[in-house]
């Protein structure tokens, strides 16, 4: 269910509890699967999430704004439900009313919450090496970056929606190996000239020639900012360097020089821009602090014909544009 606290849309809803588990305030993801016949599906997932399990008052205050109490008939109306209460709607009531508090015990942001169509068969062997993921209720498995991004591109190129992107993106960058992982995999690589591989090392940790075009670019200047602080701008890829080519990867057209602030808005979808070069914000940033960021404010330049093609499969990607 969705809701609205200081001007941002969450999304409501709900697991069983989780063991001894501690979640990060704020920064869980939580990957809902649904285990049968012998298969486990995916068929959601929740980015940025706040756990509100030890959180009795706020989980009341919750119920209540969603009016969740309203919802008992519906409930009622099912088989399934009448038959576990022998038709007894008091003694169905007599649990609903307490437990209805319990429902909305997690909540994300509404941009942030994936839930699939059609699901999603996964193979655990592949992804954390055992026959399959935890199917107890009230546990939980905890996984790293790298197999929370191998769940994710198991959901197919047509599937891969905004909200997927910015999940993708945010685990990426919570990922300390991210880097090195993708410099290994250059490293690794067989088939490339060594010119190449340079190049594309190089472009990765945002250096090289990737970063002296884009100097060239924007006169050495942030191009939102106008800052000529060196040491905070930072060379971004427009279209991310995990779904570009090697080509992408090193073509100056696919990058902005961007202060370190802006950088981070624009690598997790939270700005971007359109063909004129004015910033296009995401309701995820609140009101309140868009003037501390200093946003909105547009690129100080006229954009190529290529960088608007870019820009237009970032907006794209990020639900700024369908």
């Amino acid at each position: 269910m969705v809701f609205s606290e200081d001007g941002v849309q969450y999304r409501a809803f709900h697991t069983e509890k989780i063991g001894n588990a501690k979640p990060e305030p704020s920064a869980s993801f939580v990957f809902l699967i649904a285990s049968h016949h012998g298969v486990q599906d995916l068929v959601g997932i929740a980015g940025n999430a706040t756990c509100l399990i030890d959180e009795k008052s706020r989980r009341k205050k919750l119920a209540k704004k969603l009016k969740l109490d309203d919802l008992w008939p519906q409930a009622w109306d099912v088989d399934v439900v009448r038959k576990r209460f022998s038709n007894d709607q008091a003694a169905f009531r007599k649990c609903w009313d307490p437990d209805v508090k319990w429902i909305p015990n997690w909540i994300c942001p509404k941009d942030m919450f994936l839930w699939l169509e059609t699901p999603i068969t996964l193979n655990a062997m592949d992804i954390v090496g055992v026959k399959r993921f935890i199917t107890m209720y009230g546990s939980y498995k905890g996984i790293e970056a790298e197999q929370a991004l191998a769940i994710l591109e198991c959901i197919p190129v047509r599937d891969r929606s905004s909200t997927w992107h910015r999940l993708y993106s945010t685990i990426r960058r919570c990922d300390p190996l991210a880097q090195s992982k993708d410099l290994e995999e250059i490293r690794k690589r067989k088939k490339i000239p060594e010119t190449t591989r340079e190049a594309l090392t190089q472009a990765r940790i945002g250096q090289g020639g990737f970063r002296s075009g884009l100097e060239e670019r924007w006169g050495a200047k942030c191009a939102v900012t106008g800052s000529g602080v060196r040491e905070i701008l930072r060379a971004s890829h427009i279209k991310s360097w995990k779904l570009s080519s090697d080509e992408e990867r090193l073509d100056v057209s696919n990058g902005l020089l961007l202060s370190a602030h802006i950088d981070a808005l624009f690598d997790k979808g939270l700005i971007s821009f359109d063909g004129c070069g004015d910033m296009l914000i995401s309701n995820r940033v609140p009101e309140s602090e868009r003037g501390l960021l200093g946003i909105p404010a547009p690129l100080q330049g006229e954009l190529t014909n290529t960088e608007r093609e870019y820009l237009s499969f970032h907006r794209r990607a990020y639900g700024f544009e369908t």
